[in-house]
C-alpha cells in the first residue's frame, strides 16, 4: 500500500474518541513526534502540518490512533526516500568536519 499523504484525508484527531496510549506508547509518540521535528528541520517540510500542527497538539495523553497517525507519517517519510537522504546528509556534515 502506498502512502501518499503524511496524514489520512479527513482525519480529525481533535475529535478522535478511542483508547489513552499506557505510558510506554505515549513516550513513544513523544519520541516520533520529537524525531519528525528534526526531520523538519532538515529540510522536510512537506510533514510540517502533520507533526506540528496537528499531531504534537496531543502529546499529552495521546490516544491510541494519535500514535497510528504518527506512524504514518514515518511511514511516508520512508516511501520517500527521506531517511536515505537524511543519513547522506550526516554522512557529508560529518566529512567536512573531520577536514
Amino acid at each position: 500500500m502506498s502512502i501518499k499523504t503524511p496524514m489520512s484525508e479527513g482525519y480529525h484527531p481533535e475529535i478522535d474518541d478511542s483508547a489513552l496510549c499506557n505510558d510506554e506508547d505515549s513516550a513513544r509518540y513523544r519520541y516520533i513526534i520529537g524525531c519528525c521535528v528534526w526531520i523538519i528541520v532538515l529540510g522536510r517540510l512537506d510533514i510540517t502540518y502533520a507533526t506540528s500542527a496537528i499531531m504534537s497538539r496531543f502529546n499529552m495523553p495521546p490516544r491510541e490512533a494519535h500514535l497510528k497517525a504518527v506512524k504514518r507519517i514515518l511511514s511516508y517519510c520512508s516511501e520517500r526516500g527521506l531517511f536515505e537522504s537524511i543519513f547522506f546528509w550526516f554522512e557529508i556534515q560529518f566529512t567536512f568536519a573531520q577536514s
